[in-house]
């Protein structure tokens, strides 16, 4: 049996044998579980996402391996603006120190 994923968007359909299923992204992706550890859809990045799926018999909902979460998004978010305040704070003090090296000596008179 040959399994196809086409991802396109939030939708998801796998045509394998006689059967059409189509799944749709209908939750966030979210940190497991104590208790789903183990399970299928945890085992590799430890994140989860809620599926609907539909095939030509039945509707089920199910779970897939996502990658970030919110909280994610939000602490790289933080990094990076801690990131860019130090590279701000490292070419200010750059450039007064410049300043300082390159001062006339009219410059040198105004801060008197």
């Amino acid at each position: 049996m040959i399994v196809v994923l086409l991802l396109l968007g939030q939708l998801i359909t796998i045509e394998g044998g006689s059967k059409n299923l189509i799944c749709e992204e209908i939750g966030t992706c979210s940190t497991c579980r104590s208790q789903e550890i183990d399970a299928e859809y945890c085992r590799d990045t430890g994140k989860r996402m809620k599926i609907h799926c539909k095939d030509d018999e039945n509707e089920f909902d199910d779970y897939k391996s996502c990658s970030i979460t919110s909280d994610d998004d939000q602490f790289n978010v933080i990094i990076f603006q801690v990131v860019m305040a130090v590279v701000g704070g490292l070419a200010y003090w750059g450039v007064q120190s410049r300043k300082k090296y390159n001062m006339t000596l009219f410059d040198y008179r105004k801060l008197r």
